[in-house]
């Protein structure tokens, strides 16, 4: 058992780069130090500021909060640290998004002397570098709305900017680091104060290089979780907003990023805008794309909108969406995210969602947790996505909330746009079980079937599970072993799924997670076979018939 433990952070450690490694023993043994205060005066902005993206009110006064579909009335003192709540749900009430959705300026006021008065540095989770980053953006957001702030709360943001300056999250980076420069962004443009201008040329700098080094060349972030891509595309149109606001110059690419990243969350979302559960994904905290596209507008930045007779792919990131009449797929032959900072992947390679139409047919499970817990390792699981699945295995070693040791590597991926016909191949089971184990699979669709053929190669005999998870709107009807009917009943049309008889076909009940906090009831299809010897194949068809 220790030499497995020992292995698991083995492979999982190697991947991280020497900064990361440096500053998580330095942040680890290093002594918090206090900055001293500055005075600090709010800088009205030369040009207009857009309005940026409108937040979802979480807050009802007194002291109300509704975060993650948990709400709590703190009746009298807020527990900004409370031990019995959930640290993400912590993290929302320092973030103070709800702020700007609350209009009353002595009520505001209130709430943010109140977090000043109990929040003293650096005791907390308000004075982790996160949660500062995105408190200064929203109280400066509030200002930019023409609101006042006392002297109090600006001598308090100028503190919180002098504090994070020296906590930049070089342990983590990712999006955290986007966040954290964005702040500097803010608190550099917002303020006079001694240290504005280090703030500003700080943070753009960290935000240009990182803004490089983490958007693909197809416009994806390179964590690879529609959620987040649109939480950092947020970002950076707050971050070009300002500068516009400030007359600040702004490199070009930083347009060009937006455009890419817009092209590329539209082909990841459904019909109504909320992400496709890739990864960590889940509605209701990431803005919606509808409303990305409305910010963008406003801000002149120009939309591409996909065309959806062809394939979308760039093999940047590795996910692929192809349309053919009602049907529209999208595929995962993605990598685990970026390799050093794969936190919030999960073990779901050659993945997929499928629509008809608006509706969605097969949809992965989604998240509701990040804590550490048996359903954060159950989401991240291979048997929580439409995979195939080795001897119960997770294709690639997930752990804990946001580790991954050995991951799948894709090596094979194949389109033929003629017939529609995607194929990729990944070794995850290699690296994991040995065996020379493979697992390729092939998607093919037409105006009315879509057929996925999954083929497993290597030595020896093993058990084999397929999964497919149905969207709590489809309702299915068994015909006998090896047929399922699937009624969309919003235009009425069935679909058949007709599975290969080599298989065991039965139909479960399962959980499906579209938002923190939520769980709706689902079914899944397992399709099993015990003791296969190798190479294996099988192939399952979906045919489009009317009622």
């Amino acid at each position: 058992m220790q030499l497995k433990k020992i292995k698991l952070y083995y492979h999982t450690l190697r991947y991280l780069t020497c900064r990361q490694l440096i500053y998580q023993v330095w942040y680890r043994v290093s002594p918090k130090l206090i900055p001293r205060s500055e005075v600090a005066s709010f800088l009205l902005p030369t040009n207009p500021w857009q309005t940026p993206i409108k937040k979802p009110n979480s807050f009802v006064p007194p002291v109300q909060f509704n975060f993650l579909n948990q709400e709590i009335n703190f009746k009298n003192s807020i527990d900004w640290n409370s031990k019995k709540l959930p640290k993400l749900w912590l993290y929302c009430l320092h973030y103070f998004d709800y702020l700007n959705s609350i209009n009353e300026v002595t009520l505001a006021n209130s709430l943010m002397n109140r977090w000043i008065e109990d929040n003293p540095i650096p005791l907390g989770n308000g004075w982790e570098s996160y949660p500062i980053s995105l408190r200064i953006v929203n109280w400066l957001k509030w200002a930019l709305k023409d609101n006042f702030l006392s002297e109090s709360i600006l001598k308090s943001v100028a503190l919180q900017a002098k504090y994070l300056s020296g906590h930049i999250e070089w342990h983590l980076l990712g999006n955290h680091l986007l966040a954290n420069a964005k702040a500097l962004i803010f608190a550099g443009c917002c303020l006079q104060s001694k240290s504005a201008e280090h703030w500003l040329q700080k943070g753009l700098n960290i935000f240009s290089k990182q803004l490089a080094e983490q958007i693909l060349g197809d416009g994806a972030h390179f964590e690879l979780s529609p959620m987040y891509h649109a939480i950092v595309l947020e970002d950076l149109l707050d971050v070009i907003n300002l500068l516009k606001s400030y007359k600040k110059i702004i490199p070009g690419y930083y347009l060009i990023t937006a455009e890419k990243m817009l092209t590329w969350l539209i082909s990841m979302s459904d019909p109504v805008g909320n992400p496709l559960f890739f990864n960590d994904s889940a509605r209701n905290v990431a803005a919606n794309l509808n409303s990305l596209i409305a910010y963008a507008s406003r801000l002149e930045i120009n939309i591409h909108p996909i065309n959806n007779t062809k394939i979308f792919c760039k093999h940047e990131s590795g996910y692929i969406r192809l349309t053919r009449g009602d049907l529209t797929v999208i595929l995962d032959t993605a990598e685990v995210g970026a390799s050093y900072i794969p936190g919030h992947a999960h073990a779901d390679s050659l993945s997929f969602e499928l629509f008809y139409k608006e509706s969605k047919i097969f949809s992965n499970s989604g998240i509701s947790t990040y804590e550490n817990n048996s359903q954060r390792a159950w989401q991240r699981s291979t048997a929580a996505h439409n995979c195939l699945v080795i001897n119960g295995i997770n294709s690639s070693e997930v752990w804990a909330s946001f580790r991954v040791a050995r991951r799948a590597s894709i090596i094979k991926r194949k389109i033929d746009l003629e017939q529609g016909l995607i194929v990729a191949a990944h070794n995850g089971y290699k690296k994991i079980l040995g065996a020379n184990l493979i697992h390729e699979r092939a998607w093919q669709l037409t105006n009315e079937t879509f057929i996925i053929s999954d083929q497993v190669t290597g030595k020896g005999q093993h058990n084999l599970e397929l999964f497919f998870y149905f969207h709590p709107s489809i309702n299915l009807i068994q015909k006998d072993s090896h047929l399922l009917i699937i009624q969309v009943l919003d235009y009425k049309v069935n679909l058949s799924w007709q599975v290969d008889p080599q298989l065991i076909m039965s139909l479960e009940a399962a959980e499906f997670y579209p938002e923190f906090g939520k769980v709706e009831r689902c079914q899944r299809l397992k399709l099993s076979v015990k003791n296969v010897r190798l190479p294996f194949k099988v192939k399952n068809k979906l045919c489009i018939f009317s009622f």
